[in-house]
């Protein structure tokens, strides 16, 4: 499996692929599927514990932070909703961050490629 690629979430977000339209999922966190949840839990402590263990430059996360907020910023002014671009901002922010940490991890591959076929785990297929 390939590592993910910054400059491959760079262009994506660039070109307006991550675009997490359809029919958000109504409900909080708790009514997520179970297994989503677990995953996204264990992915995001996977990449916390790396970020403790070898923090990127602030210039590098400078950069990261501003592709977050761009990610946040195009799901708001795409979709009008808050909620499903505070999630899309806290998946990216570990996707972002394992892809700066080299972090190779199956579920956030698979997460990505969901974000970069323009699709959402947190919108209904339409």
């Amino acid at each position: 499996m390939a590592a993910l690629s910054l400059t491959e979430i760079r262009d994506a977000a660039a070109s307006g692929c991550v675009s997490c339209l359809g029919a958000p999922i109504d409900g909080d966190i708790s009514s997520w599927d179970a297994n989503f949840q677990q995953q996204w839990t264990r992915a995001n402590d996977i990449v916390g514990a790396a970020f403790r263990a070898a923090p990127p430059t602030t210039k590098i996360q400078t950069d990261a932070d501003a592709l977050r907020s761009l990610i946040f910023q195009h799901v708001l002014s795409t979709t009008g909703n808050d909620a499903l671009a505070a999630y899309t901002g806290d998946d990216f922010h570990f996707i972002i961050n394992a892809a700066i940490l080299g972090v190779d991890d199956s579920w956030i591959v698979n997460l990505w490629s969901t974000y970069r076929n323009g699709r959402s785990p947190y919108v209904e297929a339409t």
